[in-house]
């Protein structure tokens, strides 16, 4: 989430010159309360039933719409400018205090209120401006009134830079002279397609559901009167097939009343995508269209005659189409119409491989040209109308006395999955698409309540087209689902209480698709679905499904979408004064290098700002991660919104315009002659009654709301104080200063203090030490006495005997000459001993036999004896090595854990001192390779 650095800056606020573009011109009048009054005795009695966009940007350039006047403006020029203006006034103040007065360069003695700061650009257009789209391209500006259209020709910035700053009369068009007109229905949205080429492609849809495609050219005037394609979504939702009946009525021709007009009034429209090369192929092809009444519909592929296409989306769609039409192909429980739009799809996609592209100079050669794809023509070039899409209940709950509807629609496509877009021979042309994002597409819905829906698309949205003839159709299709995932407040009870119903509507993050700003009534919020969409991202991908469905259910519950309003348009103010009436007409944030992440937005009387800090993308934004959420960070300095004086202090009396109306009336003989009672004269006074009880209740008002501004600044001067004085008992200790102001307090001084810190630092360290000592004893009586560098060093000796004597099969590539020579002495004394034992076993039989023939008998006490003595002999030489074995275990017991000891042969005992023969035989030695102790070999004694 985007931290707020600063709010509105001084080159936006009054007296600067900055704060002008945005509000009207002077005038001699007040504006005169109403006659009725509105919900719970508001004044807000009439809202806006359209999207208001009345701020559009070309870089830091900013068109904005006052009433039924189009201004220009350099963001960057202005804060320039006025900065420049605050260090020259400065400089002439700091003059004027030592007698000197500064005019400035050039004796330059200018008012900052007579600057004129921006250009006012001549249109057509009599009615007040509602929107303001740019082209992609910069080129073309579309101004939109209730039902008009007209597009305007921009000029170069050096051309609106210049010094003449009169009104500019620019070129423009008139978009549909016979269609968008006053007697047609309302114009509700104007997009600019993302495969338009060259930007040049606008796209129309009005209230009474009718779609057209303009693709303009200024060489062809025709382009500006006769849409190339036209859409009408009531008659693809009545299913008919014919080509004609897709078509638009006549224009003029009324339609009479039906349940469709009213239940298919638009309310909002937008594209799913961007032609960005990471997003879905069909996202951009894709228009979602919004009714009022709650119903969301969805139009793909929407293309223009001609259209230009990002790198991965022809690919991907192939890759995409071909494998579905082979899984189609192999399956036999694919409905039937799902085979003929996969076999439709395939025929579209196949015309486009097919195609020789026109290519277009880009204008640059760092920019490589334009391909140009012509529609196919093998399928309709209408497309079916998906939808109306399942959506959950809960959306609708809402009370029946609010009329809730859908105001607004924003969409983000999907990523493109990066494993079905090329081929291995392609990756260093696609190698860096579709890491990024959510594999499903999100569609937010806004309505009349302040609240934004976020919905996801598990589906996908593909290409479906209408029929050019008859064909059957199932009887009962199962609707496209949205999947509803949060829903989102935007204003609190108690706002939504007073300034029921609003009009939210989105405003496009230029730093991620996954975050927008909501425009309402009271202010701008700013979302994020960062949090939850690449966790969201993970689980889809995650193979593994042990636990899945308990993640995703609390995924589902509380997702975490981040939200903070940014700019609050009220400010505390009263909800009963006029000089509310005035919504957000609109708003833009722009991401310049001087600029930086700054948010512009405008009311009818005064221009809002916020500087935001770059956004962290991260997946796990928290509330506990906010600053203000630590409780050992004290910030002294919180942004907020400065105090902005009403318009009721600044607007003129309307008493000087009665007077001037008297002068040119019937009454005009009451101002210069002697005042008498008379019904004339109670007509008079009655009519300035009202307009001085007007004026004077204003007036009342927003001095009562300036001395609780006060009150409240007074308290957030008391909250800095604190913060302030809190900060000073932390730095006291550590400064010099905080000794002279503590030592009432405090008897100790500086280094006493000091001393203390360094003595309670030692206590700690030796507290520390000794719990290590104690640790240290109570292992080492667990598991030995420690070993000196003695024992270690025989110890190592030992290991490397063994492995000389007993590793005779294993010839290690490190064997010094040494080891070789005791492992070949080894190895030639077992040799001899075995023959020695074989000799000794033949003679022992042959000494037998001898003895049997010539009759001589051993007594057998003397055979035990000799036998005794030989067992003890032996048991002498294998007691030796025994014990050897015993010690060494013992001197690495710290090495060897309770599990590899238990490891051992049971009839192994290495601590007995004495072992049998047979027992050594059969025994086992436990050996150590290399210094990995986990690698454990068992090597039997022979």
């Amino acid at each position: 989430m985007p931290r707020i650095l600063n709010y509105t800056p001084s080159w936006l606020s009054r007296p600067a010159p900055g704060f002008s573009v945005f509000t009207p011109e002077k005038t001699n009048t007040v504006t005169h309360p109403s006659r009725g009054e509105g919900r719970n005795g508001s004044p807000h009695t009439q809202h806006q039933q359209s999207p208001r966009r009345k701020i559009a940007r070309r870089g830091t350039e900013v068109f904005v719409a006052v009433g039924n006047q189009l201004r220009w403006a350099d963001i960057q020029r202005l804060k320039t400018d006025w900065t420049e203006t605050e260090n020259r006034e400065a400089r002439r103040y700091r003059r004027g205090r030592n007698g000197s007065f500064d005019k400035g360069p050039e004796g330059d003695t200018t008012e900052i209120g007579d600057m004129r700061c921006y250009r006012v650009l001549k249109t057509p257009g009599a009615g007040e401006i509602q929107q303001l789209v740019i082209s992609p391209n910069g080129v073309f500006l579309a101004i939109l009134t209730s039902h008009t259209v007209h597009l305007a020709v921009l000029p170069d910035t050096s051309r609106l830079s210049e010094p003449d700053d009169g009104p500019m009369r620019i070129k423009t068009y008139t978009l549909g002279p016979t269609i968008h007109v006053l007697t047609q229905s309302p114009v509700v949205s104007a997009l600019w397609h993302p495969l338009g080429v060259a930007g040049m492609c606008l796209v129309t849809i009005t209230a009474d559901s009718i779609v057209r495609i303009w693709e303009l050219n200024v060489d062809n005037r025709w382009s500006f009167d006769s849409p190339t394609l036209t859409i009408d979504l009531i008659n693809l939702a009545n299913g008919t097939f014919s080509e004609e009946d897709l078509g638009t009525s006549i224009a003029g021709k009324n339609r009479g009343f039906s349940l469709d007009t009213v239940e298919m009034e638009v309310a909002s429209a937008c594209f799913g995508g961007t032609a960005a090369e990471e997003e879905n192929s069909w996202a951009s092809m894709t228009l979602w269209v919004a009714m009022k009444e709650g119903d969301v519909y969805a139009l793909c592929p929407v293309l223009p005659n001609r259209w230009q296409a990002p790198s991965t989306l022809i690919p991907s769609l192939s890759v995409s189409i071909v494998a579905k039409v082979a899984a189609v192909q192999d399956g036999k429980d694919t409905p039937e119409e799902d085979r003929r739009n996969y076999t439709r799809q395939f025929n579209w996609i196949s015309a486009i491989d097919n195609q020789d592209p026109t290519y277009l100079p880009s204008g640059s050669d760092l920019v490589p040209s334009i391909e140009v794809y012509a529609r196919p023509t093998v399928v309709a070039s209408v497309p079916e109308l998906q939808g109306p899409f399942d959506l959950d209940p809960t959306i609708y709950e809402a009370d029946d006395n609010r009329g809730l509807r859908f105001t607004d629609i924003y969409a983000a496509a999907g990523r493109i999955d990066e494993d079905e877009l090329c081929f291995e021979e392609d990756e260093s042309v696609f190698g860096g698409v579709g890491k990024d994002g959510l594999s499903m597409g999100i569609v937010c819905l806004s309505t009349s309540d302040g609240r934004v829906h976020v919905c996801l698309d598990p589906q996908g949205v593909e290409g479906r087209w209408a029929s050019k003839s008859a064909e059957p159709r199932p009887s009962r299709t199962p609707l496209p689902l949205l999947l509803k995932l949060e829903s989102i407040d935007t204003l609190s009870a108690e706002e939504s209480r007073i300034y029921d119903p609003v009009w939210p509507v989105f405003c496009k993050d230029p730093y991620s698709r996954y975050s927008f700003f909501v425009n309402h009534d009271t202010g701008i919020t700013f979302m994020s679905l960062h949090p939850w969409s690449d966790r969201l991202e993970i689980e889809l991908r995650n193979p593994d499904e042990a636990g899945s469905e308990f993640r995703m259910k609390l995924l589902m519950e509380n997702p975490g979408t981040l939200r903070e309003k940014i700019v609050d348009a009220v400010a505390g103010r009263p909800p009963k004064t006029d000089y509310q009436l005035g919504h957000l007409t609109g708003s833009v944030a722009f991401e310049d290098q001087n600029l930086g992440y700054f948010l512009l937005a405008a009311t009818p009387d005064r221009p809002f700002g916020a500087s935001l800090d770059l956004p962290s993308l991260s997946t796990e934004p928290s509330p506990k991660h906010h600053h203000e959420a630590d409780p050992k960070h004290i910030d002294i300095i919180k942004p907020r919104e400065l105090y902005y004086p009403v318009s009721a202090f600044f607007a003129k009396s309307s008493l000087e315009h009665m007077q001037t109306m008297l002068a040119s009336s019937r009454y005009k003989h009451i101002l210069d002659g002697e005042i008498r009672l008379s019904p004339a004269t109670l007509n008079v006074m009655v009519k300035v009654h009202q307009i001085l009880s007007h004026e004077t209740q204003q007036l009342g008002i927003a001095a009562a709301e300036l001395f609780r501004r006060c009150e409240i600044l007074q308290s957030e001067f008391r909250e800095q104080i604190n913060c302030v004085r809190e900060v000073v008992e932390r730095i006291d200790p550590l400064t010099s200063e905080g000794d002279n102001r503590s030592h009432e307090t405090s008897p100790a001084s500086q280094d006493t203090r000091v001393q203390q810190r360094i003595e309670a630092a030692y206590s700690r360290q030796e507290s520390l030490r000794h719990r290590y000592d104690a640790l240290l004893r109570k292992v080492t009586s667990t598991c030995g006495r420690k070993l000196s560098c003695k024992e270690r060093a025989w110890i190592s000796e030992t290991w490397d005997l063994q492995s000389s004597l007993l590793e005779e099969e294993i010839q290690g590539e490190h064997d010094t000459p040494q080891k070789t020579q005791l492992r070949q002495r080894y190895i030639e004394a077992k040799r001899l001993a075995t023959d020695l034992l074989a000799q000794a076993h033949e003679a022992a039989g042959g000494n037998a036999d001898a003895t049997g023939d010539r009759g001589i008998k051993v007594p057998s006490e003397i055979r035990k004896a000799k036998m005794a003595q030989v067992n003890d002999l032996l048991e002498r030489e294998y007691v030796i090595p025994g014990g050897l074995l015993s010690y060494r275990g013992a001197l690495d017991s710290r090495f060897w854990s309770e599990d590899l000891l238990t490891a051992l042969p049971s009839h192994t005992d290495v601590h007995s001192s004495t072992l049998s023969r047979n027992a050594l035989r059969d025994s086992a030695c436990l050996l150590r390779h290399g210094a990995d102790s986990e690698r454990l070999w068992w090597w039997g004694l022979d």
